[in-house]
């Protein structure tokens, strides 16, 4: 689906990022910015391992949806 989307040089949000893999896949794809954002620590433990094994530009933040919005 994000190769139909066509994510190169947008800004990506992956909600509920869980192992971070949709957000990874957007930065490898060109995404300009990538942001992964979970209420679960234990899911952003696991997207920031996920993003080490494959050497991609993305954040990940620990926050609900509210949290990351007013962030910016």
């Amino acid at each position: 689906a994000l190769q139909r989307v066509e994510p190169a040089g947008k800004s990506v949000i992956d909600s509920g990022t869980g192992s971070g893999v949709l957000a990874i896949a957007a930065a490898k794809l060109g995404a300009s910015r990538a942001l992964g954002i979970d209420n679960d620590q234990d899911a952003i433990d696991n997207a920031l391992e996920n993003r080490g094994l494959n050497a991609a530009d993305v954040e990940f933040r620990c926050a609900g949806l509210e949290a990351s919005a007013a962030d910016g």
